[in-house]
Formats: structure tokens, C-alpha cells, sequence
């Protein structure tokens, strides 16, 4: 094995995954990282576990352009 890979985090059972639905959510997740890390890594935990009481899926599908829901 020469090349290196991300090792994605692994979910429980009751977790949710999260997918990008935009290339702008995938550029707005990056730029986060890049300002807020510790901060985006717990919003990664409370959308995982949860995201119907963090009202992130709702946000970004209403957000969505149509032609990417």
C-alpha cells in the first residue's frame, strides 16, 4: 500500500450519515474546518446523532438548489 487515505469515522447503529447535497456545502464544510475545527467536530457529533433536533438536514435541503435535492 504506497498511497495514503482518509480512514472515514465509523457510525453507531443510531447515527446518521451525512452526505454533501451541493458542491457550496461541501466548500462551506471545508472552510469550517479551516476557522473553527473543534467547533465543526461537534457539529458533526450533534448531526450524527440527531440531526432532526439540530434541524441541520431540514436547513441544508430547504437551501438546496432543486436541481440537487
Amino acid at each position: 500500500m504506497n498511497k495514503k487515505s482518509d480512514v472515514p469515522r465509523p457510525l453507531e447503529r443510531t447515527e446518521y450519515e451525512i452526505v454533501f447535497i451541493s458542491s457550496e456545502a461541501q466548500k462551506g464544510w471545508i472552510d469550517c474546518l479551516a476557522v473553527a475545527r473543534n467547533a465543526t467536530v461537534d457539529a458533526w457529533e450533534q448531526f450524527t446523532a440527531n440531526p432532526q433536533e439540530a434541524g441541520f438536514a431540514r436547513a441544508l435541503y430547504d437551501r438546496a438548489p432543486q436541481g440537487d435535492r
